[in-house]
């Protein structure tokens, strides 16, 4: 305990300096007299900076890079702080000392309403120490998008909905369990490319999956992904208003009915039976040879039905790595497919 109490101030010393309970405001220019002024809905008294709300430092927490919503990600967001900062200072030893004492141990969360318990495993401490948790909490605030707010232009972190999705994924990183990831899968999103790690990690050391079999899925799910883009971006004119958003609405649509299509299956057979058909409707092509391992091992009953289902899902919703920029996205889309047949490739060699 002393040794994670001395870790977090060095934390808060060397990242956060002033008072966390003074707001920055920016510095506002006088009125210049001579430019004309537009017509205000009050008057305001000439020379007089105009008054605006912020809150104090600490509401963005007390130590480096806290998550943007504590109150949900609070202690997950804890740890991936201390892998980021140690990343950063390097103190990796002693950090990687403080997260492994923390894990399997009983962690006590006080609030204004309430005490509660939280316990981590290895895993997230795993992820906390590779310096990814920090960044995988972020990229889901910054990046993640609910099909079902996707005719929202601004994203309502505070909705009920975006709750109850941050709620979700953190009880999953928690938990590391079937139920909690079935909870996180409920709430319809394309994930951002950070998430791949925390994907690998969850399917082959706690599913116990085999690599290469992942690396299949993974083949399969970007190869979806490209399908339902690629099928919009050509029908979608390049002089639409909006293109981007146009575009992001209908591969979204398209992305939930391959869902369904795999939800509704009975038998692994008839999963890889209704993908072909809609993936060939859209672009007149077949399955990627680099998912054959993946449908032979569901077909087989190496891997559950269930099980399957989730992995496949989970990678047609994840954005390709290199598709950040809209312009170059079909470029990119291909360049990731070709990575994970690359990757299969060099495992089956091994």
């Amino acid at each position: 305990m002393c040794d994670f109490v001395a870790l977090f101030e060095q934390m808060r010393v060397t990242k956060l300096d002033g008072d966390l309970m003074q707001a920055k405001l920016k510095e506002v220019k006088p009125a210049d007299e001579d430019k004309p002024k537009r017509a205000a809905k009050k008057p305001t008294k000439a020379g007089l900076p105009k008054s605006e709300f912020r809150r104090p430092r600490l509401h963005s927490g007390n130590y480096p890079y806290a998550p943007r919503d504590a109150g949900t990600f609070g202690a997950v967001g804890l740890l991936g702080a201390i892998g980021r900062w140690a990343n950063e200072a390097h103190e990796t030893q002693w950090a990687d000392r403080v997260l492994e004492s923390i894990a399997g141990q009983p962690l006590y969360i006080v609030s204004y309403d309430k005490i509660s318990q939280v316990c981590f495993g290895h895993h997230i401490v795993e992820l906390a120490m590779n310096s990814e948790l920090s960044k995988m909490i972020d990229a889901l605030w910054r990046e993640t998008k609910l099909y079902a707010d996707l005719d929202t232009p601004m994203t309502r972190h505070d909705s009920p909905a975006y709750q109850l999705f941050y709620l979700q994924t953190s009880r999953f990183l928690q938990s590391f369990s079937a139920p909690a990831f079935a909870d996180f899968l409920a709430s319809r999103a394309e994930y951002p490319s950070e998430l791949r790690p925390l994907f690998e990690e969850y399917f082959m050391n706690q599913c116990n999956i085999p690599i290469e079999l992942v690396v299949s899925a993974r083949a399969l799910g970007q190869h979806l992904n490209y399908t339902a883009y690629r099928a919009v971006n050509e029908d979608i004119a390049e002089d639409v208003k909006n293109r981007r958003d146009v575009i992001r609405k209908a591969k979204a649509k398209i992305i939930v009915e391959f869902e369904s299509a795999i939800m509704s299956a009975k038998l692994p057979e008839d999963m890889t039976y209704r993908l072909s058909e809609r993936a060939g409707r859209l672009t007149y092509g077949e399955l990627p040879h680099e998912a054959t391992p993946f449908i032979d091992a569901t077909n087989s009953g190496k891997i559950e039905l269930p099980r399957a289902k989730h992995l496949l899902i989970a990678y047609l919703r994840l954005r390709s790595q290199k598709a950040e920029n809209p312009d170059t996205g079909s470029e990119n889309q291909d360049k990731t497919v070709d990575e994970a047949a690359n990757e299969l490739s060099d495992l089956i060699k091994d």
